[in-house]
C-alpha cells in the first residue's frame, strides 16, 4: 500500500527554532512510515544540510513566500499530497492555496508564536501579515500550536479556531552528548571560569539587553564568561551595550551556528532571556544535554517546559536583578544533569511526530 504522504512547507531552512523543530517533525514522520516532502518556498538556508533521511526536498525557487504560490499549486496538482504542514509565513499562503485553488488537500496549520504579542510587536508590514493571518487561520482543517499558554491566547484572538486547535509540544532530536564533537572556540577548550551560553536571534523579543545586565552583575561577584550564539538587527546595539557595562572582555558573539549543541553540553548555565515565545526548542535542547537552564517565565513555553521551575529557575520578564541572582544561585549549587536530561525525552522527534501524524492524517 502507498503510504501517505505529507508536505512541510516553509519559507526556507534558514537558522531559527522553527525550522530545526520542523526537521525533526520529518525525521519522525519518515519514521513512522510516511512520505515526507520539505517544500521551501526558496532552498535556502544554513539547515539544508541537515534535511532528514528519506525526506524529499521541493524548491519552489521564490524569493518570496507568497510569490511561491503558483508553484506551491503546480505541486499540490502533480504530487497531491493527503496532508500540508505549513509554517512561519508560509501559513498564509498554504491557506489561500487551500481556500482558492487546493480544497481537497488537509492543511494543518503549524503557529510557532504567541498570537498577541507578534501582532503588538510586528512592523507595518508585519501587522497586515498578522491581519491577513487572523482572518485564513479559520479556514484550516487544524492549528498546532506548541503550548497551553499560546492556544488559550489565540483562541481569544481568533476565536473561529476554537475547537480545531490541538498542543502539541515542539520536538526535540540531539545526538548522545558522547558523540558531539568540540567546539571550536578559546573558551571551551581550555579550563577558565564558567561559561553562560544563550542561544536566538538578535532581536527585541529576546531581550538581550537584559541577559547582558544580569551577566554584569553576575561578573561584578565572579568570575564568569558569556556566549551569545545568533544573529539579528541588534549584534551592534548589544556590542556596544557590552562595552558601556564594561564586560565586553568576557562576552563573545561568534554569530550563528547551525549546530550549537557543543556549545549546549560544555556550558554551566544556558540562558534565556525572552519576552515572548511559543515553545522555545532551545530549552529542551539545552535539558537534553543534562545543561541547568534559568529562563524568563514569558508567555508562552518555558513554564510548562520547566514544570513552573521544577527543572530550572523561572524569573520575570525583563528583571535583570532576578536573572543574575538565579544565575548566580545555579553556578553555586547546579541541578544533577540525569533528571534534566529525562525530562527532555518527554520531547522526543517521534512522539511529537506521531502527534502530528494524527493531526495530518486523522484516524492515523
Amino acid at each position: 500500500m502507498k503510504p501517505k504522504r505529507a508536505a512541510l512547507f516553509l519559507p526556507s531552512l534558514e537558522g531559527g527554532g522553527a525550522e530545526r523543530h520542523l526537521l525533526s517533525v520529518a525525521k519522525g514522520l519518515v519514521e513512522h512510515g510516511f512520505s515526507v516532502d520539505m517544500v521551501l518556498a526558496r532552498a535556502a538556508g544554513p539547515f539544508l544540510p541537515l534535511l532528514p533521511p528519506g525526506v524529499r526536498l521541493i524548491d519552489l525557487q521564490s524569493k518570496k513566500t507568497l510569490a511561491s504560490l503558483p508553484g506551491l499549486l503546480e505541486y499540490l496538482k502533480s504530487e497531491r499530497p493527503e496532508a500540508m504542514l505549513p509554517s512561519l509565513n508560509a501559513i498564509v499562503t498554504a491557506l489561500v492555496a487551500k481556500k482558492f485553488f487546493a480544497k481537497d488537500v488537509r492543511v494543518v496549520a503549524n503557529y510557532q508564536s504567541t498570537f498577541s504579542e507578534e501582532m503588538r510587536h510586528a512592523p507595518r508590514a508585519g501587522r497586515a501579515a498578522m491581519t491577513a493571518l487572523r482572518l485564513l487561520l479559520p479556514t484550516a482543517d487544524a492549528v498546532v500550536v506548541a503550548s497551553r499558554g499560546a492556544a488559550e491566547d489565540l483562541t481569544d484572538r481568533v476565536p473561529a479556531v476554537r475547537g480545531r486547535t490541538r498542543v502539541i509540544w515542539n520536538a526535540v532530536d540531539v545526538p548522545p552528548r558522547a558523540s558531539v564533537a568540540a567546539v571550536p572556540h578559546p573558551w571551551f577548550e581550555n579550563p577558565g571560569p564558567p561559561i553562560v551560553l544563550s542561544v536566538g536571534r538578535l532581536d527585541a523579543g529576546k531581550d538581550h539587553r537584559t541577559l547582558l545586565k544580569a551577566f554584569a552583575e553576575v561578573r561584578r561577584r565572579r568570575p564568569v564568561r558569556l556566549v551569545v550564539l545568533g544573529e539579528g538587527p541588534l549584534r551592534a546595539s548589544l556590542e556596544s551595550l557590552s562595552r558601556s557595562l564594561g564586560v565586553d572582555g568576557c562576552v563573545d558573539f561568534p554569530g550563528f551556528q547551525p549546530n550549537p549543541y557543543g556549545y549546549m553540553a560544555r556550558a554551566q548555565v544556558f540562558a534565556f532571556s525572552s519576552r515572548f515565545e511559543g515553545m522555545p526548542v532551545v530549552l529542551l535542547e539545552a535539558l537534553a544535554f543534562g545543561t541547568p537552564v534559568v529562563s524568563t517565565d514569558c508567555p508562552h513555553g518555558p513554564a510548562e517546559i520547566l514544570e513552573e521551575g521544577r527543572w530550572g529557575r523561572l524569573v520575570p520578564v525583563g528583571d535583570w536583578r532576578s536573572m543574575a541572582e538565579a544565575v548566580l544561585a545555579t553556578l553555586e549549587s547546579p541541578p544533577a544533569p540525569g533528571p534534566l536530561i529525562d525530562r527532555a525525552r518527554a520531547f522526543s522527534a517521534f512522539s511529537t511526530a506521531g502527534r502530528f501524524a494524527e493531526a495530518l492524517f486523522p484516524g492515523f
